[in-house]
């Protein structure tokens, strides 16, 4: 009897570990020393929380160095992942870079304009798509600028 309320234990700590990572919990453990079917359960738990962790802590360092410290070029590392995991982690990066490459481009156009050429404009294709929402506002804002500064600078000269 007091063997099947030990196991019974054990599930509902596992079953309450469950509850509190689905519930976005950080710091989740349960006894490493459980035997059989049920410290195997528990290893494979702490296994799923720390990859879970490490994708936590790979997207701070992402938003960090990209979003704080703009540095553009910074993709998430995605060796010894699999899986969900992986794709998790190439989805961030694909994020990254369609946010990254307009305005990159943006950015090269008002430095050509800043330089006194004004034949760049921002391409409102990226990879063979077309920029849309904020992205192709803002191309098309500064493209018309572009041209408007175009058409005052040759009356001037004129």
């Amino acid at each position: 009897m007091a063997q099947a309320r030990t196991k019974t234990l054990e599930k509902r700590q596992i079953l309450s570990a469950l509850k509190a990572i689905g519930k976005g919990q950080k710091k989740v453990s349960l006894p490493a020393d459980l035997p059989g079917i049920d410290g195997e359960i528990v290893e494979a738990l702490h296994a799923v929380i720390t990859s879970s962790s490490d994708l936590n802590t790979a997207i701070k360092t992402a938003a960090k160095t990209v979003g704080r410290d703009g540095v553009t070029g910074y993709r998430l590392d995605v060796e010894e992942r699999e899986g969900l995991w992986a794709d998790n982690i190439n989805l961030l990066n694909q994020l990254i870079g369609d946010l990254v490459q307009p305005i990159n481009n943006v950015a090269n156009v008002i430095a050509a304009v800043a330089e006194g050429n004004l034949s760049e404009t921002v391409d409102l294709k990226l990879e063979g798509r077309a920029l849309k929402g904020q992205f192709r506002r803002m191309a098309e804002t500064i493209n018309t600028m572009v041209s408007q500064l175009s058409t005052f600078a040759a009356e001037v000269t004129r």
